[in-house]
């Protein structure tokens, strides 16, 4: 069955209309060249239709995308803290203290004072403990934490490893407490929500025992 061939904006080639006298007068073999070149040009235009609208479709869920993803990552960050892969890093930092011990004598008007070097028979040392700060894009600010001395933090490292205190050094602590204490602060956030462990007081003998019950 002859067609007329559409006048659609993708048409490609043209064939003159012919009346159905000029079509019969043809030879057998144009008539069914004529009618394949029909039936293939009006295929191949509806393709090129079905592709624009695919096109327009494609644009409008692009939009959506991109409207649902400004939506998802503004949600995202108030529940972020659930996803163990989350922003979150631990800060360590060594902070020195010198004893010293003030004796005031007030005679006459005038104070004496002087520094004290032993105590009980045994020689002041420098005192050295580790703080730090959790920061992730869950706090509105940094969260400063207290870790121990690092006499104390040395003998818990080893309880907890099975290491010699006199192997651990700066790098041990901070390679330890960055991994070790990094998945106790996402529990504690799991399990308070942020604002809740925010204003919450981190112990680290509370840590100690966490890291005994998840490791036993």
């Amino acid at each position: 069955m002859r067609k007329k061939l559409p006048y659609g904006k993708n048409r490609k080639r043209w064939i003159d209309f012919l009346s159905d006298e000029e079509f019969k007068r043809l030879s057998k073999t144009d008539q069914d060249n004529l009618l394949r070149f029909q039936r293939l040009s009006s295929l191949r235009e509806s393709k090129e239709i079905q592709i624009e609208k695919l096109k327009e479709d494609l644009k409008k869920l692009k939009e959506e995308v991109k409207e649902l993803d400004e939506k998802e990552e503004n949600n995202y960050l108030k529940v972020q803290f659930l996803h163990n892969t989350f922003n979150c890093r631990i800060y360590i930092s060594q902070q020195r203290r010198k004893p010293s011990s003030l004796k005031l004598n007030s005679s006459g008007g005038n104070t004496k004072s002087y520094i004290r070097k032993t105590y009980k028979g045994e020689k002041l040392k420098e005192r050295i403990s580790y703080n730090g700060s959790i920061n992730s894009k869950n706090l509105e600010k940094p969260k400063g934490v207290y870790f121990q001395s690092e006499e104390k933090l040395k003998k818990s490292i080893s309880q907890l490893t099975g290491l010699n205190t006199k192997e651990i050094n700066f790098k041990t602590i901070k390679k330890f407490i960055q991994h070790h204490y990094r998945d106790y602060v996402i529990y504690l956030m799991r399990k308070l929500g942020s604002e809740n462990f925010s204003n919450s007081s981190i112990l680290f003998e509370d840590f100690i025992k966490w890291y005994k019950k998840e490791n036993r």
